[in-house]
C-alpha cells in the first residue's frame, strides 16, 4: 500500500510542478487497473526528440527536432553537448548550439570531435509558441560512453 500511496505522491508533485512552471500543459486523471494516473501532456508540441551517438575515433553525432502542433508560429530550441564530471557528480556544458524557426518545426544535425574520454548526453530545452502563448519543454537523450 506504501509504494502505491508514494506513487501517486511523486505524481501528484511532478504535476504541481509542471502546471506551477508557467508551462502551457492539460493534464487528466484516469482509472488503470484499479489505480489512478495522471497524465501530463503539451498543449503546443506535438512531438520533440534528442540524440547522441559516438563512434570509436570520438566524433559525436547530435541530433535534435521540435514539432509543433497546429497554429505553432515559432520554436526557439537550445541544445547541449554535456559530459559527466566524475569529481563534482555533475554535468557539465562541451559546447551548445541554438536554433530558432518561424515555423511549425526545426531540425538540428552536427557532429563535433570530442577532446577527451568520459560520459557524454546532449540536452534539448525549447520554447515552443503557438497562438500567442509559450511553452517550454526539455528532454535528455541516452548517455554514451567514449
Amino acid at each position: 500500500m506504501f509504494k502505491k500511496q508514494r506513487k501517486l505522491f511523486i505524481c501528484f508533485a511532478l504535476l504541481v510542478a509542471t502546471i506551477g512552471s508557467g508551462n502551457n500543459v492539460s493534464a487528466a486523471t484516469i482509472e488503470q487497473n484499479g489505480t489512478s494516473l495522471i497524465l501530463i501532456q503539451s498543449v503546443n508540441t506535438a512531438s520533440s526528440r534528442v540524440g547522441l551517438s559516438i563512434s570509436n575515433s570520438g566524433t559525436a553525432s547530435l541530433s535534435a527536432g521540435v514539432v509543433g502542433k497546429a497554429g505553432t508560429s515559432k520554436i526557439h530550441m537550445s541544445i547541449k553537448l554535456q559530459k559527466y564530471n566524475n569529481s563534482s557528480k555533475s554535468w557539465k556544458n562541451v559546447k551548445s548550439w541554438d536554433k530558432t524557426a518561424n515555423s511549425a518545426n526545426v531540425l538540428f544535425n552536427t557532429t563535433y570531435k570530442l577532446d577527451s574520454k568520459g560520459t557524454y548526453r546532449c540536452k534539448l530545452s525549447a520554447d515552443i509558441w503557438k497562438n500567442g502563448s509559450k511553452e517550454s519543454v526539455s528532454i535528455t537523450s541516452d548517455k554514451k560512453k567514449y
